[in-house]
């Protein structure tokens, strides 16, 4: 079995360290943009970005296609004892059926970004590159329609709507070819009308299927782009401006679908696009204030309150109403009110900040003006919303401009009432202190308890986390900020890792899934520990930090470790048992064809190993790294079992040995099959010495075990059978056959038992 460039590349490094960069690179992107740029510069960089997800999205589903034919193999091979044993039947049934839908969900997120790479975002050019990511998944997505509704084994009844929509989409892609490649004589209307109706289903596919998947996966393991979900909403419009179009060549549109388009199902879309640009922009706005670049901040929630202006303007003119309608443009209100006040806030930061800069030059008339400016801003009625800590900063930036006020009435150096001034933002940094304090001890006290995590236990953390954080984003420039926003960041990304690998980690339904919940864990982890690290000042304890990085990575390490086990079991028994024993019959044989040839034809054979030896090799890396942090974090008294780990490592290296020395005995056979005798002496040599390290491998875990010590001993003893074959083939002497029976018994057991 050979397979794909990119599954091998993969493999070859860690999934698990793939995905924690990924999540890296998203949050870089982010904050690069805290000055205000142009669309045109944000879809360039969303193109590289939609690149690597594509890429990512690609490798993920070649590690759960893996992981899907191992589970169907298994279903396929032992049916009778499965049907026979109900418990076991009952969890094949559940990896078989998540795998599947989880396969789907894949093949659509990576349609959407890849189709970005192709197509362009924003009215930008697309990529010089195409992405391949959008024909695999729907080569996937037809993979799996193809045998969903008659196949023998366990289907996933959740994407069965999803399933129907894609035949539905390909049948009448069939109508279309055939109407198209019909006489003359046939309705050209009746071409016409298929055609918009095959648009129309697209563009509900988007909305109904693409646009809900990324918002719900971004809400599991995923995450929230509101740039491709915008992109989603995008593609619709253009699938429907298609039918409308359509429909308009019709003299007579009998059902009117036409009209339809255009009250309803444009218009609401629209609104949704618009929708998730505000979210993108949202956020946006937040890194710029973290930056201290209140202007861009600014500048970005005006994009906000347009967009929305916008949408809630097509809401109430040109959809036909209906509950769907009502609830997005209800949303959208609410929204318009907190995005407003964040709006306020924003303006007084960058005109504090201007009025700091002001004092410098000692312009009374220029800062009066810009107190009046602040006082104005500060009443408006925007401002009036009730959120924990952030509501007060309108109070806290009025009472800071009130002492300078009064400073320049009472003719105070304005030095002196800066101070005071000051004042006024250290008490609410204070209060920012003893709430990020008092959430760190309540996250510690949860994970100390024995009982597992609930989302009930992180969740009002999580939301507290979140106003203190945007309250920390929107004060002036000091060196205090930067300490408060870094303590309070940390404690976000701990809630987070906590959450994450304690709760959504129960939901785990295959094992690549799972490595992705860890990874994210890590991710979070990984960032909360450079904080801690990296500030002086931190007011967050360090040793719990380190603690969770450490966690995190080892039981993300683990997970790898189960799925690398996992593939590598099925790939034993559909790649190796068969091309060990094809390898041998090859290096037996006397045909003029082969033997002329013998070399090149047993180790092409031999190549669709490659994923073996890969995934061997990182099963030993993975085990070694775990072993060196337990070094690193001084981690001997933890209850992890590092036996276990250690031995996990040893067998993985002897299999690889093992599986060599096999390899370079079939070699042997084959030239000393062709009275090659010197090169079939080098091979047995090479041979017995790979046998011999297989034995010290296991020699070194035989306190173990007994069978470890058996093991030992049949490596042992395959080594000195080849250094007597040798020998044989140097003296001219007709060789034995190979044990090949215990050598594929002996592989096995190195497969299995770790």
């Amino acid at each position: 079995m050979l397979f794909s460039k990119e599954i091998v590349k993969l493999l070859s490094d860690s999934p698990f360290k793939q995905f924690v960069l990924m999540e890296l690179e998203r949050e870089r992107i982010y904050q690069s943009f805290v000055q205000i740029d142009d669309l045109e510069e944000i879809s360039q960089v969303w193109l590289d970005f939609s690149q690597f997800c594509a890429d990512t999205l690609s490798n993920v589903s070649s590690l759960s296609h893996l992981l899907y034919s191992r589970f169907l193999d298994e279903w396929t091979r032992d049916r009778v004892q499965i049907d026979a044993d109900e418990e076991r039947k009952e969890v094949i049934t559940k990896k078989l059926e998540d795998l599947q839908e989880f396969q789907m969900e894949l093949a659509i997120l990576m349609i959407i970004y890849a189709d970005i790479v192709n197509t362009g975002i924003f009215g930008t050019q697309p990529s010089p590159e195409y992405c391949t990511s959008y024909i695999e998944g729907y080569r996937i997505l037809n993979t799996i329609s193809q045998t969903y509704f008659d196949s023998s084994h366990p289907r996933a009844s959740n994407i069965e709507e999803v399933m129907l929509t894609f035949l539905l989409l390909n049948q009448k892609q069939q109508i279309i070819q055939l109407l198209e490649e019909s006489p003359n004589g046939y309705s050209e209307e009746k071409l016409i009308e298929e055609k918009g109706a095959y648009e129309l289903i697209m563009a509900e596919f988007d909305v109904s299927f693409t646009a809900q998947f990324l918002k719900r996966l971004g809400e599991d393991w995923w995450w929230n782009d509101s740039i491709a979900t915008h992109f989603a909403f995008e593609r619709s419009l253009s699938h429907l401006e298609t039918a409308l179009d359509f429909y308009k060549q019709i003299p007579e549109d009998p059902e009117l679908k036409g009209k339809q388009i255009e009250i309803s199902h444009i218009s609401l879309n629209q609104a949704q696009r618009n929708k998730e640009l505000i979210d993108h922009y949202l956020r946006l706005s937040f890194e710029a204030a973290k930056s201290d670049s209140f202007i861009a901040s600014v500048e970005y929630l005006n994009l906000v309150l347009g967009l929305e202006e916008e949408a809630l303007k097509i809401l109430e003119t040109n959809v036909e109403m209906n509950e769907r309608t009502l609830v997005l443009k209800e949303g959208i209100k609410r929204e318009e009110t907190i995005h407003r006040f964040f709006h306020g806030i924003a303006e007084l930061a960058a005109k504090t900040s201007l009025l700091n800069n002001t004092i410098v030059d000692d312009k009374k008339e220029d800062i009066n003006g810009i107190i009046e400016e602040i006082e104005e801003i500060v009443n408006r009625p925007d401002l009036k919303v009730t959120i924990n800590y952030v509501s007060s900063l309108p109070f806290v930036y009025l009472n800071f401009v009130q002492e300078l006020k009064i400073a320049l009435l009472e003719n105070i150096p304005l030095s002196d009432a800066m101070t005071k001034a000051e004042q006024n933002l250290v008490r609410f940094i204070e209060r920012l202190e003893y709430a990020i304090n008092d959430i760190s001890t309540q996250l510690i006290e949860i994970e100390k308890t024995d009982t597992k995590i609930k989302l009930d236990d992180i969740q009002p953390l999580l939301e507290n986390i979140g106003t203190v954080k945007i309250s920390a984003y929107f004060l002036p420039k000091t060196e205090k900020k930067v300490y408060i926003v870094k303590d309070i960041e940390c404690l976000e990304f701990m809630a987070n890792s906590m959450y994450l690998e304690q709760n959504l980690a129960e939901k785990e339904s295959n094992e690549v899934l799972d490595i992705i919940y860890h990874a994210k864990a890590h991710y979070y982890s990984t960032k909360a520990l450079e904080i801690a690290q990296l500030s002086s000042e931190s007011n967050i304890d360090k040793e719990w930090v380190e603690h969770r990085y450490s966690q995190t990575f080892i039981q993300g390490q683990d997970v790898e470790l189960r799925l690398f086990e996992l593939t590598r079991q099925y790939l034993f028994l559909n790649t190796v048992i068969d091309k060990i024993a094809k390898g041998y019959r090859l290096s037996l044989s006397t045909e003029d064809s082969i033997k002329e040839n013998y070399y090149a034809i047993i180790n092409h054979n031999f190549n669709h190993f490659v994923l073996f030896d890969i995934i061997n090799k990182r099963i030993a890396e993975n085990c070694l790294e775990l072993l060196n942090h337990k070094e690193m974090f001084d981690l001997k008294d933890s209850n992890i079992n590092w036996s276990a780990i250690e031995i996990k490592k040893v067998l993985s290296l002897c299999l690889t040995d093992f599986l060599e020395a096999t390899k370079k005995a079939i070699f042997g056979i084959g030239a000393d099959t062709n009275k090659e005798n010197y090169k079939a002496a080098s091979h047995f040599n090479d041979g017995a010495k790979a046998a011999k390290d297989a034995s010290d491998h296991l020699q070194s875990i035989s306190q173990y075990d007994s069978t470890f010590a058996q093991l030992s001993k049949s490596a042992y003893e395959f080594s000195i059978l080849l250094k007597e074959l040798e020998r044989k083939t140097r003296e001219n002497e007709k060789l034995q056959k190979l044990p090949i029976d215990e050598l594929f018994n002996v592989l096995k057991q190195l497969t299995f038992l770790s």
